[in-house]
């Protein structure tokens, strides 16, 4: 064999090795960006958690203390409880991007629920935060 022959086997040789590798690598690689992905997702659906329950509706009450006041049937910035979820619903939809669907939900006495994530295949939810013995508060994001 020629020395040039030999050249051009040994190049052929180490493009089909970096073409294996990159074929075994590949997988890896692309579940890192998901994950990353996800991982803003969930990390949305907290901080939109936290900012939501401490926006103000009113001088007098900010979500969660409204939360709270209906679980007693007694709201202060609101004519009833079932306006509420309304709310919460303008609030979050001024926020999130058309893509994003969302759902908000206060399980306890007197439950609120504003969104619907029902139709969505991955979502990320919120940790739990409860609000006080009856009422727990979570959000649920994904994209369309």
């Amino acid at each position: 064999m020629a020395k040039g022959q030999l050249e051009s086997l040994g190049l052929v040789l180490i493009v089909l090795l970096l073409a294996v590798l990159l074929i075994f690598s590949l997988p890896f690689i692309l579940k890192n960006d998901n994950q990353k992905e996800d991982d803003s997702l969930r990390l949305r659906a907290d901080a939109l958690r936290n900012v939501l329950l401490q926006t103000s509706l009113c001088p007098d009450a900010n979500v969660k203390e409204e939360i709270l006041n209906c679980e007693f049937d007694n709201p202060k910035c609101l004519d009833s409880c079932d306006k509420l979820g309304g709310k919460i619903e303008e609030m979050i939809g001024t926020i999130l991007e058309p893509n994003i669907i969302y759902e908000f939900k206060v399980e306890g006495l007197n439950s609120v629920k504003s969104g619907d994530s029902s139709g969505c295949l991955n979502t990320f939810s919120s940790a739990s935060q409860p609000l006080s013995e009856n009422s727990k508060v979570f959000l649920t994001l994904c994209e369309k």
